[in-house]
């Protein structure tokens, strides 16, 4: 897998294929798969198979080591994976085709692709930083689970997409030039389970508003029964609809909410599977859809002059706080304490928190209930 992910690439996506490839059936946390990529890595770098990067997050391979190893994965796995100064001229081939199950096409220079795909038994196609803008036929791949179209150039996801029925993992995190996702292609993904938006696509209309709608909306992930890991931006809150289901069933998301984006990741979170990031004004039906995720475990939340500070915190039937790891809040001036007593307790697994700009804190944890001698707050 290693050799079809190029060069300088991020460990995050070689754990998001392997997971996505059902690599890690035996592991049921986010940190457990992070670690056994990144042992492997280890491993790897140790046995000079791959090579160390300035960024601890990336990996590259030399590229003898490379090619070796696409040769044995064409060979012994039947994948084709096509770096920036290949080129392939067997795609009419039938017999040449409908053998792969696994096709890459990271940052190749592939003008088109052909009229026609028979791959029977293709099962995961990524066109990585790839320049194709067409990508219709790739409706007529009907087993395929994988599409990998992280950074590519397309502009428009077209309705054909919709006809993948088989498909778990859709990846468009940073598609910067995307600006239609047709409607109705992501409520038509039955088998979907995981969904990557971020930093790509601003337009998820909200619904109810154009009629009939030219884009995608958040509604259409409520009729996703399978669906449990999102990475998204939404810079309209009136996007997230009223009578949510699907962030309830969410077992790892990624979500920043609100009118400014910010970067994703930073290094003390990249082993957390659960994270929330809010820069908003005050929205009552928001409110609760912010506690529905603490209930699934939230591990880090960012909030940004966000005015349900006090709400969220205060609410004595939020119980979930005992995974929060990492906590920034910033920008609030109305802030004069952060946590009441008996929420503080449940911060069992904290391991950092962040309070800026907030001219008028004067305390972290009040002390207004009755408090009995054997409480003790602990946190990492």
């Amino acid at each position: 897998m290693c050799s079809v992910m190029g060069h300088d690439a991020a460990i995050q996506d070689l754990v998001k294929h392997y997971r996505g490839l059902g690599l890690f059936h035996s592991l049921d946390t986010m940190e457990k798969m992070q670690n056994r990529v990144l042992t492997l890595v280890s491993e790897l770098k140790d046995s000079s198979l791959l090579l160390v990067c300035s960024n601890v997050e990336r990996f590259d391979m030399h590229d003898v080591v490379c090619d070796v190893a696409i040769t044995i994965a064409s060979r012994d796995h039947r994948w084709l994976a096509l770096g920036q100064e290949d080129v392939f001229e067997e795609w009419s081939n039938e017999d040449t085709m409908r053998n792969y199950s696994l096709i890459s096409l990271h940052y190749a220079k592939v003008s088109e692709l052909p009229d026609e795909f028979n791959c029977l038994n293709l099962t995961f196609f990524s066109m990585h930083g790839c320049g194709l803008e067409d990508i219709v036929i790739l409706g007529e791949l009907r087993n395929l689970e994988i599409l990998d179209l992280c950074g590519s150039v397309i502009t428009m996801l077209p309705k054909e997409i919709g006809q993948l029925t088989r498909l778990k993992l859709l990846d468009l995190s940073n598609c910067s030039y995307l600006k239609v996702i047709s409607p109705n292609v992501l409520s038509n993904l039955s088998r979907f389970k995981e969904l990557y938006l971020y930093l790509s696509f601003y337009r998820l209309e909200v619904e109810g508003i154009e009629n009939p709608r030219r884009n995608a909306s958040l509604d259409e992930l409520q009729h996703l029964s399978c669906l449990t890991t999102l990475e998204v931006h939404i810079p309209n809150v009136e996007a997230i609809p009223k009578d949510n289901l699907f962030l309830e069933k969410m077992e790892r998301y990624k979500i920043s909410i609100g009118n400014e984006e910010w970067s994703l990741y930073c290094e003390r979170e990249m082993k957390t599977s659960r994270i929330l990031k809010l820069k908003i004004s005050k929205s009552i039906h928001l409110v609760n859809e912010i506690h529905k995720l603490l209930s699934r475990k939230i591990e880090s939340l960012h909030l940004d002059r966000v005015e349900v500070v006090r709400e969220m915190f205060y609410d004595p039937n939020v119980e979930s706080f005992r995974q929060l790891r990492f906590i920034k809040v910033l920008s609030y001036n109305m802030l004069k304490n952060l946590f009441p007593f008996h929420t503080a307790k449940r911060l069992l697994q904290l391991e950092e928190l962040e309070v800026c700009n907030c001219e008028n804190i004067t305390e972290l944890v009040v002390e207004k209930e009755e408090i009995d001698e054997n409480d003790i707050l602990k946190f990492i």
